[in-house]
């Protein structure tokens, strides 16, 4: 099998998700009006463009002449494959290699990148939330991922500045994941350990160094080596391409943090940081020149290091998500009391309250309630035989609250979010 039967044939076994204009955010949806971008079209690209193809396009520019050959030759193959798991990965061939990226991936980067763009002061706009605010988004991102294994979040105020950094800085860190995929097959080159052996000093030269060699190449690919690559004279695209690079690796130390374990193909994801920072470092002309190229990800770094400490010490702001929290189930208590109680239950009332109370977060507490509504729901149907049941009224709101949040959650998107919730009322997806 060739790379390219390799990587058609897992395109095809894996269920292609077609988009539509319900699974387009509203905050997008606002984007693209504002931009003059027909949602139609968006659709179009969405469903019809191979995403690590696109970012083999946008890399292009600053790629080697030798590498871009490499890339479209028949010895390589690289496609995106529709899974929500976020995951890169290169298959080593008889032939070739084979290199396929999700689309779960993409999505995992970009909501990532828009919470962190949210600290992003640009011009005279200032930034309006707080830092422990931030830290619960990101957490929550982390927390879906540990529940269902794909990128889900609350929803958040973004400005527009602060929306084309998040673009920029997902785009920089999606290209860093496909070149440090490349990186494995420049790392098969003969002789190449002796080769880069002045930018391997304090590697492991026996475990995951290939890992680190792949990382190499893959921060050179991306940082750009073409002398008619005009962007590399503009000081702030270099930031925002080794920003990108640092902040997958910021990334994958959040994972390392709450109990993900890379540890059997990978280094740890700090080590991978240091070795990347001292290579690029002495390839620097002086000191101001590494300062000036590592601004952007020196930002990063000092919120990534403010949200860890959260992450490790919630205690400090323990009452502040408690209030939060306490105030979001009261607001959906409160909706719940409205919307029940009548002939039938008021759905058309329901659905917009609720839709705007569960993207603000907590979802472990919004579970939680979920799943006590249903627990109630169900004491009703085993008792229905005994004679002390109880309050037939009490028992028709119930009824009717259970009917609310099911129509509610049934009304999702298809995916392991819905589940998550549906087996929380009592009514697992088979």
């Amino acid at each position: 099998m060739t790379p390219k039967d390799y990587v058609a044939s897992m395109k095809a076994n894996a269920s292609r998700r077609v988009y539509t204009e319900i699974d387009i955010p509203s905050a997008v949806t606002t984007a693209c009006q504002t931009v003059g971008l027909k949602l139609s079209d968006l659709l179009t690209e969405l469903n019809e463009k191979d995403w690590a193809e696109f970012l083999v396009s946008y890399l292009k520019p600053r790629l080697h002449p030798v590498l871009i050959s490499l890339l479209e030759s028949d010895t390589v193959a690289i496609g995106t494959i529709d899974s929500p798991f976020p995951d890169a990965s290169i298959t080593s061939m008889e032939n070739g290699y084979a290199i396929l990226f999700s689309t779960g991936m993409r999505e995992f980067v970009y909501r990532l990148a828009r919470i962190i763009a949210t600290r992003f002061s640009i011009a005279d706009q200032s930034v309006e939330v707080e830092l422990h605010e931030t830290a619960r988004l990101v957490a929550e991102v982390f927390w879906w991922f540990q529940e269902t294994n794909v990128a889900h979040g609350a929803d958040y105020a973004i400005n527009e500045a602060q929306r084309q950094v998040a673009n920029n800085l997902a785009m920089e860190a999606e290209s860093f994941l496909l070149c440090h995929e490349i990186g494995h097959i420049a790392s098969d080159t003969p002789g190449i350990l002796e080769e880069l052996s002045d930018d391997l000093p304090g590697v492991d030269r026996v475990e995951h160094l290939d890992e680190f060699i792949a990382d190499f190449f893959g921060t050179m690919f991306v940082l750009g080596t073409r002398e008619d690559d005009q962007s590399s004279a503009d000081a702030i695209a270099l930031q925002f391409r080794y920003a990108g690079i640092e902040f997958v690796l910021q990334i994958y130390q959040c994972l390392e943090k709450i109990g993900i374990d890379f540890s059997d193909s990978h280094p740890p994801a700090a080590e991978r940081l240091a070795f990347i920072r001292n290579a690029i470092h002495r390839r620097c002309a002086d000191e101001e020149s590494w300062l000036g190229l590592s601004t952007i990800a020196g930002g990063i770094e000092g919120i990534f290091d403010n949200i860890l400490a959260i992450l490790d010490s919630p205690q400090e702001h323990a009452q502040y998500y408690e209030r939060k929290a306490a105030e979001l189930l009261d607001d959906l208590n409160s909706a719940l009391r409205e919307c029940s109680g009548g002939m039938v239950p008021d759905y058309v009332s329901f659905h917009p309250l609720a839709g705007k109370i569960f993207a603000r977060g907590y979802p472990e507490f919004v579970i939680e309630r979920v799943a006590q509504v249903a627990a109630d729901f169900f004491v009703d149907v085993y008792a229905e035989d005994q004679e002390d049941a109880g309050d037939s009224s009490e028992q028709w709101i119930r009824l009717q609250q259970f009917k609310l949040l099911l129509s509610f959650v049934q009304k999702m998107p298809e995916g392991a979010v819905k589940e998550r919730f549906m087996a929380a009322l009592g009514c697992p997806v088979e």
